[in-house]
């Protein structure tokens, strides 16, 4: 089951407190140690949705292997729509999600491992008693979170009749799900654990002569299916639009085919799309690329102590 998740960062200018998601702890800013815990439990993708200082947080974490989504209007929108921007983005890509603003990133990896261990519809950490962050939603829900437009936001969402009679609650000795940044609490926590964990990832990449298809070819690739615009990838990516051809076309001709199909003029100025070999081609990747990480994760922990990977 592939789980992957929303991060909220977007942030409102009407928050007096420091931009959390760039706020450093021990010189690691906030978003980077969010990433790199659920990381650790090999959750992807994750989804980024910022707005408020984004091109300085985009740039922060450009080359973590994440998809950036720019909340434009996230002054005028609640943090709800931020997740429904993401959700709607991520539903086709994983069979459930962990929703979680990035201010609560202070939360243990063993407290991810426990969620994600979870078989109910819809799970959520609790620490005595208290419910916190994240939450884990499955994808048979992802509907009825996309369609809810009350009041209260998540915690609303998650006492909807359809929603919460499937909600696991799940006990953690982890004060972080409830704890955030931009709480005294948080930040005494925060200096506790300033030590990040230590995981293991494969980059895969094929090669001739030289290397033609890496693993970051395949997140140009998705993001493009689906986007619908190579323009609108390449500034996901943080890359050029000359760049982005080039990688493109440096695949393209080691393969033998075309990968993506391009149309010109209309009303939204063109469109991008996998063709179908393209399609086969990034499927067949990414699945060698999962099963690859899958087994080196589980190589790690037998071959190295607790102490390096808790």
């Amino acid at each position: 089951m592939k789980t992957g998740a929303i991060i909220l960062a977007a942030g409102r200018q009407k928050d007096a407190e420091l931009f959390q998601p760039l706020q450093k702890i021990d010189g690691v800013t906030t978003i980077r140690r969010l990433i790199v815990t659920l990381k650790h439990s090999c959750v992807s993708p994750i989804v980024v949705v910022t707005g408020e200082q984004g091109d300085a947080l985009e740039k922060e974490i450009g080359r973590m292997d994440v998809i950036c989504l720019r909340n434009s209007d996230y002054e005028k929108m609640q943090m709800f729509e931020s997740i429904q921007m993401g959700l709607r983005y991520i539903e086709r890509l994983c069979d459930r999600i962990i929703i979680l603003p990035a201010k609560f990133s202070l939360l243990l990896p063993k407290t991810i491992s426990k969620l994600l261990n979870s078989t109910a519809k819809a799970a959520c950490p609790t620490f005595e008693g208290r419910r916190g962050h994240p939450v884990l939603i499955d994808k048979a829900l992802f509907p009825i979170l996309d369609a809810y437009s009350g009041d209260g936001g998540l915690r609303a969402a998650m006492e909807l009749p359809q929603i919460a009679p499937y909600t696991e609650e799940i006990p953690v000795e982890d004060t972080g799900i409830i704890h955030a940044l931009d709480t005294e609490e948080g930040f005494s926590l925060a200096k506790q654990r300033a030590t990040l964990p230590t995981y293991c990832t494969v980059n895969l990449s094929f090669h001739r002569e030289e290397s033609f298809f890496q693993s970051e070819t395949a997140r140009f690739l998705q993001l493009i299916a689906h986007s619908g615009s190579m323009q609108t990838a390449c500034k996901q990516l943080h890359i050029s639009y000359s760049k982005g051809w080039k990688i493109i076309k440096t695949a393209e001709s080691f393969l033998g085919f075309p990968l993506i199909s391009t149309q010109s003029g209309g009303t939204s100025g063109g469109s991008s799309s996998l063709t179908t070999n393209g399609k086969i081609f990034l499927d067949k990747f990414l699945r060698i690329e999962e099963q690859l990480n899958e087994t080196a994760e589980q190589l790690f922990h037998e071959l190295f102590s607790d102490e390096t990977t808790k």
